[in-house]
């Protein structure tokens, strides 16, 4: 029973947008952020202080890809997570990493 209400508010905190024609999770594990690190070449606490000054788009779509994935689990394309910025707009998105990188990392 503690499992069950364990995986229902694990769900309930992932955060799903519609774009691309498609519906699309974004959320953030270890995992996913240690992928980011290798992507970037800067260590998690360096991205979060840029996150916080000055949000590059190159940061942004990086933590975009990690985090995307489809309604089948599949992860989004590196090219297509760009394109789902930009119809989901610059700002929404950020503020949904926000909200990932607090929840994963805590505040």
């Amino acid at each position: 029973m503690a499992n069950a209400t364990r995986t229902k508010a694990a769900k309930a905190e992932i955060q799903t947008i519609d774009a691309a024609g498609r519906k699309l999770a974004f959320k953030l594990n270890i995992n996913r952020l240690c992928d980011i690190e290798e992507v970037l070449g800067k260590p998690t606490g360096q991205i979060v202080r840029e996150l916080k000054d000055s949000p590059s788009l190159r940061v942004i779509r990086a933590i975009f890809y990690a985090g995307l994935e489809d309604e089948d689990g599949d992860v989004i394309g590196f090219g297509d997570s760009g394109d789902v910025i930009a119809e989901v707009g610059f700002t929404r998105c950020a503020e949904m990493i926000g909200a990932e990188m607090t929840r994963v990392l805590g505040s």
